[in-house]
Parts: structure tokens; C-alpha cells; sequence
């Protein structure tokens, strides 16, 4: 009979654990290690992973052999200034999914690149930031954000004069095909207008901005600003356009035709005041306390009780 302190025997088996290799490593991927890491030479690593290809190949990898080759530690100040060096999203966050410290290291340079970049009056940007912000990891690394005061609007005298305006005092002669990229500019930008507009008329991104300042709790700084010349709203399919007109350049002054500050009445949430093609203001019957972009944010910054200092940037010429 075995004694109790011996150890009870094991059962003989020709099995051997398997474990799942990763893809070999492309050049970039080394190349970038490299360079984060000069003091660390990638031979053993890359004969790490030919070793286990080539056991892989034999069909199955015997995992105490494999502990024994492990790579390096990274201290965790290493791996954030290496993840911060990823420019690309999709690759930031495939780094982020090799293992736990390297989520860490991704959250932490997420927090460091979004640190003080515009937000765009827009749902999927807003809602993309809210997302990112609700890890307070990321959360806690934002102590700036600027915000633009205006979105897409349409011209309350029409596209056509808003285009002709811009001939007149830019001096620009648009060609036939030019007019043909323009009627689709403006087309994108009035289906977009239509479909989108209601985040901001109908008070969403007063409520959206709102929690995103509650979830900022080391927000120091909030910047205003407006668009400056060339510069267009990411993210309806019109903006992409301009660079195929004949007289393009990139200080092509569009804002007055596409985009400007919001005005909406927040008791019926919805525009009930504008002005007529005479530049009279037109308000319908009881029309409620109206709200603009100053407002938005007024509200906001009270209801989530931030204390950011809010400065306005001037407008760009």
C-alpha cells in the first residue's frame, strides 16, 4: 500500500497537451518591437516561435518545454509608450487582445490619444467617446477636450445662392462636371441633415455631453472652437467630395454654405423658429425657450457638475 506522503500513481497516457501557437509574427511587427525595445534582441524570440511552429507541424507541443521559453517581462511603462506608438485603431486594439497587461497598456495609450482632440457634434462620434470613456482607466487619463460649436446646417437661403455667393468673392468658375460634384455635395448634406439633425434639435447631445463629462473626472479643460478654413465635419459622405472640384484647394471656405450654430426650441424639441428667404425671423405658435450650442453647454457642464474650465477659442480666417 503507498504510504500517504508518496505520491499516488498516474496513469500512463500517449496524450500530450496541445497548445494553440499564435500566427508568426510579420516583419513590421518585429521591426516595431525593435524599435521600442532596442536593448532587447528578437532572435530568441523568433526562434521561440520557429521552435513552436515546427512542433506544431509534428502535430502537438509538449507545454513544459515550452514554459521554459518565455518572453522577456516589459515593465508596464515600456508597453504603454509601445502601445501609444500604434497609429492604426484596428491594430492598437488587436494589440490589445494578446493578454491582460497588454489591454492595460492599451487602455492607457486609448486615454493619451483621445486626451484633448475635437468632438464633433455628431451621434457615432459622441457615442464612440462614451464608449471609450466608460473604462475609468481611460476615463481618468482626460484632463482636456474640445468640443466644435457648430454642425451641419442648411443655408436658409439654399444651396444654389450659397454656391453663388462663394463665386462671387472667391472669384472661382466652376466647370459643368464641377456643378455635377456640387448638386451631389449638396444632396449628401441634405439627406444627412435629415437623418441626423434630430441628435442635436432634439436635445440628445445636451444629454450625451452631459454624461460625458460625468464620466471625465479629471477633465480640467474644455476648449471651444469653430471650424477653420477647408476644414470639414467628418462622417457624412459629402465631405470626401470637395477635393474633386476644379478649384479646389485646401482653404476652401465652405462654411458658411454647409455648416453654422444650431438653434431649437427645447420645449417641442424641434426647430420652431428661422428665418424666411427675406431674412425675417419667422416663429411659429407657442414657441417654446429656445437653445443653441452656448446653451447645450451651459446646461450641461451645470447638470454634471464639472468643474473644467471652459475657454473660446477665436474664430479662424
Amino acid at each position: 500500500m503507498p504510504s500517504k506522503n508518496s505520491d499516488m500513481a498516474k496513469p500512463e497516457t500517449d496524450e500530450k497537451e496541445v497548445i494553440q501557437v499564435p500566427p508568426r509574427p510579420s516583419k513590421a511587427s518585429l521591426a516595431f518591437a525593435s524599435s521600442c525595445f532596442p536593448c532587447l534582441p528578437l532572435l530568441p524570440v523568433s526562434a521561440i516561435v520557429r521552435n513552436m511552429r515546427a512542433s506544431l507541424n509534428r502535430g502537438m507541443i509538449d507545454a513544459d518545454a515550452a514554459a521554459i521559453q518565455q518572453l522577456p517581462h516589459i515593465p508596464a511603462e515600456l508597453l504603454g509608450k509601445m502601445a501609444a506608438m500604434i497609429v492604426d485603431g484596428k491594430d492598437l486594439l488587436n494589440f490589445g487582445l494578446a493578454c491582460k497587461r497588454f489591454v492595460g497598456a492599451m487602455k492607457y495609450a486609448l486615454g493619451k490619444r483621445i486626451n484633448g482632440i475635437t468632438i464633433y457634434p455628431r451621434f457615432a462620434n459622441m457615442k464612440a467617446w462614451l464608449e471609450a470613456v466608460k473604462d475609468p482607466h481611460v476615463a481618468n487619463l482626460v484632463h482636456s477636450i474640445t468640443l466644435l460649436a457648430e454642425g451641419l446646417k442648411e443655408h436658409e437661403y439654399g444651396y444654389a445662392w450659397a454656391w453663388e455667393d462663394l463665386q462671387i468673392w472667391a472669384e472661382i468658375n466652376p466647370t459643368d462636371m464641377d456643378f455635377e460634384i456640387m448638386r451631389t455635395i449638396d444632396a449628401a448634406h441634405a439627406q444627412d441633415v435629415d437623418e441626423n439633425g434630430a441628435f442635436i434639435i432634439s436635445g440628445t447631445y445636451q444629454k450625451m455631453l452631459t454624461t460625458l463629462l460625468e464620466r471625465l473626472p479629471h477633465l480640467t479643460k474644455v476648449t471651444i472652437r469653430k471650424l477653420a478654413p477647408g476644414e470639414q465635419i467628418p462622417g457624412w459622405s459629402g465631405a470626401k467630395l470637395f477635393k474633386k472640384l476644379s478649384f479646389f484647394h485646401a482653404r476652401l471656405d465652405t462654411r458658411q454654405i454647409y455648416y453654422g450654430d444650431w438653434q431649437y426650441d427645447t420645449l417641442h424639441r424641434r426647430v420652431t423658429q428661422y428665418q424666411d428667404e427675406f431674412g425675417e425671423l419667422v416663429s411659429e405658435p407657442h414657441t417654446g425657450p429656445q437653445a443653441s450650442f452656448v446653451d447645450d453647454l451651459l446646461a450641461a457642464v451645470l447638470t454634471s457638475g464639472t468643474n473644467a474650465k471652459v475657454s473660446f477659442m477665436p474664430i479662424p480666417k
